[in-house]
Order: structure tokens, then C-alpha cells, then sequence
């Protein structure tokens, strides 16, 4: 899973296949809602073992996205992207009650 917010200025997908070309399509689709969202990307071949781009995305939904990397109209590269954090739930405190223990010490 690949973690992004609103200031990451990069993205770094990993490469499971050799690279083919220096542009590709990056399809952003949300989980809850649909959204589709369509960037195009250059890798600025850093390493032969994942893509790397200057991209800043501040035009999505908060959520979790699954994510297409496409060359030519061919999938080199899919998988989970979260962007932001979701907040679930309050943290809960741990609560402490005061008690009162008994020691009783028996002689044999």
C-alpha cells in the first residue's frame, strides 16, 4: 500500500516489470464513492525497481484508491493507495478505578 497526503510532492510505485517507457497514465479510482481520477505522469528513472514521480494530488477525496499505472493502454502496475488518514473512532482512555486489595499472609 502506498501512503500519500496533500503535501507529498512525490509518489514511488514499485516496479514488478521492466519499464518500457518514460510516460505513463496513473488512474486514481476511490473505493467508496467511484471517482475516477486521471494523471499523466513521467518516471524519472531513478531506479529499475520502482517508478517515481513528481505529482502533487490536491484534488482528491480522502479514503483509500486503487491505483493503475498504464503504458500504451497496458497495466504495469496496480495496487492500494491511501490518501490522508481516516479518522474511525475517538482514541478511547483507559480508565482506572481506585481499589482496595486485601493481603493476607497465612504461617504454616
Amino acid at each position: 500500500m502506498i501512503y500519500i497526503d496533500n503535501s507529498s510532492t512525490n509518489i514511488t510505485i514499485p516496479c514488478n516489470t521492466s519499464k518500457v517507457s518514460v510516460e505513463y497514465t496513473l488512474v486514481l479510482k476511490h473505493r467508496m464513492s467511484g471517482t475516477e481520477y486521471e494523471y499523466t505522469v513521467t518516471d524519472l528513472m531513478i531506479s529499475k525497481l520502482y517508478f517515481y514521480f513528481e505529482q502533487t494530488f490536491t484534488d482528491l477525496l480522502v479514503g483509500e484508491y486503487d491505483y493503475f499505472l498504464l503504458s500504451n493502454d497496458k497495466k504495469v502496475a496496480s495496487g492500494l493507495l491511501q490518501y490522508e488518514t481516516i479518522n474511525t473512532a475517538p482514541t478511547s482512555q483507559k480508565k482506572y478505578y481506585q481499589r482496595e486489595r486485601t493481603i493476607k499472609i497465612y504461617q504454616r
